[in-house]
């Protein structure tokens, strides 16, 4: 079945079990809390993927390859990537 799963992420690292081919749809902020939006296939298999929140101007590691969004609040502007293996 193909819905929509929203999962909580950390403020730096964090590692998601979700759904085989998951699709990132939204990167936003909820009551002061990060989350992702993805559409998912739920009869697909499990694995586990990676994604680290940085503020504007620190350090951004060479294996965070793919950008997912930007999010602004007041002064605070965060950027969301995944890393690990390249899809």
């Amino acid at each position: 079945m193909r819905t929509i799963f929203k999962y909580k992420l950390n403020l730096e690292i964090s590692e998601i079990n979700m759904p085989q081919h998951a699709k990132v749809l939204s990167f936003q902020f909820q009551n002061g809390t990060p989350y992702i939006w993805t559409e998912v296939e739920t009869d697909n298999n499990t694995e586990i993927r990676h994604f680290r929140v940085t503020g504007t101007g620190q350090y951004l590691p060479p294996e965070c390859h793919t950008y997912i969004g930007t999010f602004q609040d007041g002064p605070f502007v965060c950027h969301l990537h995944e890393y690990g293996n390249k899809k």
